[in-house]
């Protein structure tokens, strides 16, 4: 697995327009404007280098395209609603 981290701004800049911005992970509340939930990957690619432990291993290349992705990458937004598992149904 090879890990990816942007070369410069522009590319940082570019990579997080392509995936963070469209990823459900991060919650932008119009209202407050605030985030009411935030995805820390990345976070850890500004704190940590690309060597060390806690940098995040989200972001690599494609194995099949050579082109760098977010594995956690998701427009899905988790259910409001979580069925109780103690819950009888009838």
């Amino acid at each position: 697995m090879k890990l990816y981290q942007p070369s410069n701004g522009s590319e940082g800049c570019w990579f997080i327009s392509d995936w963070c911005e469209k990823c459900s992970r991060d919650i932008w509340d119009p209202q407050t404007e605030k985030l009411t939930e935030q995805c820390d990957i990345l976070d850890r690619t500004f704190f940590f280098a690309l060597d060390e432990e806690k940098y995040p291993t989200e972001w690599r290349y494609c194995p099949l395209t050579n082109q760098p992705i977010c594995m956690k990458f998701t427009t899905e937004k988790e259910p409001e609603y979580k069925p109780n598992p103690n819950q009888t149904s009838f």
